[in-house]
């Protein structure tokens, strides 16, 4: 039986670290940070931040995306907050989950 939301939630929780709380309010802040920024302001050494970014990927608190760049290679790792990192943010700051869009309407 698949777990619900709301327990997969509980469940990330305890593995949430202090710095990991900045991590997800500057990418609630800011949307979109490459890794490069996010070792800057947050790890000493390189390798730490990828790793430890690819472990909050896992738990679906983070997203990551990357764009080609013209004559081959790709660009840097561009992160952003996964399902459960909104859901996290929302509950952290009492918002609705799933902000409504006021002021649309669908035809």
């Amino acid at each position: 039986m698949p777990q619900s939301r709301t327990t997969s939630l509980l469940a990330i929780y305890p593995h949430i670290t202090n710095r990991d709380r900045r991590l997800l309010q500057l990418l609630d802040d800011h949307q979109v940070l490459t890794t490069d920024q996010i070792h800057r302001m947050l790890f000493h050494a390189r390798r730490t931040c990828q790793i430890r970014l690819g472990e909050l990927a896992t738990l679906g608190l983070l997203d990551r995306f990357r764009f080609a760049r013209d004559g081959g290679g790709s660009h840097p790792w561009h992160w952003t907050l996964g399902h459960h990192g909104h859901r996290f943010q929302a509950a952290a700051h009492h918002r609705p989950e799933f902000p409504t869009c006021s002021g649309l309407t669908l035809t």
